[in-house]
């Protein structure tokens, strides 16, 4: 399901009403068309500027603090609110420019020998590093799939798998990066993104 998301509005009502000081580790920059302002609320980075207000983080991560963890659709709505409760105001109508959706599966064997049967994907270029991660991509996508328990293990934060309920050591997690998700979906607002037709596209 979707876990990271980059969001934008240009709203001139949503640049007015923006308080400036939800942004946790405030620092301001020197641009060429004026000052702009970058931190971040939770794990999101923010950028905001009189003429943009932008997001991008991992909505997985931001609600459940990790992304080993699959989010259900309802999960999804709930971090999207957590979100709006932290900026003061609806985000229903910001602009999506990027899409990822991420999904964990327990597997029974080790994963390297999955990740050994992924061979190639039409019009794909193929990367692999080491055996634990192999990637899939063209100029608009990027599939890729790897070991979340060698992956999860570099979190410096000290939880541990168990402490999430998971006891499985063979965890393979797949990932699909939608790069340019206003060319394949069009100008997609986060309302119309709850919208069935707008996820089929997106792994189509």
């Amino acid at each position: 399901m979707i876990d990271t998301i980059n969001i934008y509005s240009r709203s001139h009502n949503i640049l007015e009403s923006f308080d400036i000081d939800v942004i946790e580790n405030l620092t301001e920059h020197k641009g060429k068309y004026g000052n702009y302002y970058k931190g971040n609320i939770g794990n999101f980075r923010v950028s905001y500027s009189e003429t943009n207000l932008s997001l991008k983080g991992s909505l997985t991560k931001f609600l459940l603090g990790n992304n080993v963890q699959n989010m259900s659709r309802n999960q999804i709505t709930e971090a999207f609110k957590k979100l709006e409760e932290k900026l003061g105001f609806d985000i229903g109508d910001f602009r999506i420019s990027r899409v990822d959706l991420g999904v964990t599966f327990k597997m029974k064997s080790i994963v390297p020998m999955y990740l050994d049967s992924l061979i190639e994907l039409p019009r794909y270029d193929t990367a692999i590093y080491g055996d634990e991660t192999k990637s899939f991509s063209n100029k608009s996508k990027t599939v890729t799939f790897y070991d979340k328990v060698i992956e999860f293990k570099k979190d410096r934060s000290g939880t541990k798998l168990t402490d999430l309920g998971i006891n499985s050591v063979n965890l393979l997690r797949y990932e699909l990066q939608i790069k340019k998700a206003n060319k394949l979906l069009g100008k997609v607002t986060i309302n119309e993104l709850n919208d069935d037709r707008y996820l089929k596209k997106l792994v189509n």
